[in-house]
């Protein structure tokens, strides 16, 4: 089996897209491929020192996305 050729990934077959639009279809296309890390997984981990590391009992997970920071405090 061959590798794909570059040029070929995209086809465009109609329209007339600028050179932004294009490079906007490529972003969006690379990240959702990439798709998206384990950043919610539970931390399983025993505890370093005592209080050293409590903030792992205490603190909820981070979650990434827009205006994330306002949902923080509503759980």
């Amino acid at each position: 089996m061959s590798a794909p050729d570059p040029e070929n990934l995209v086809e465009i077959v109609s329209g007339n897209p600028t050179d932004e639009e294009l490079a906007a279809i490529a972003a969006i296309t690379v990240a959702v491929r990439r798709g998206r890390p384990q950043s919610h997984a539970p931390h399983t981990g025993t505890l370093a020192g005592g209080w050293r590391s409590y903030w792992h009992t205490v603190r909820n997970p981070l979650l990434p996305g827009r205006e994330a920071w306002r949902s923080t405090f509503r759980r």
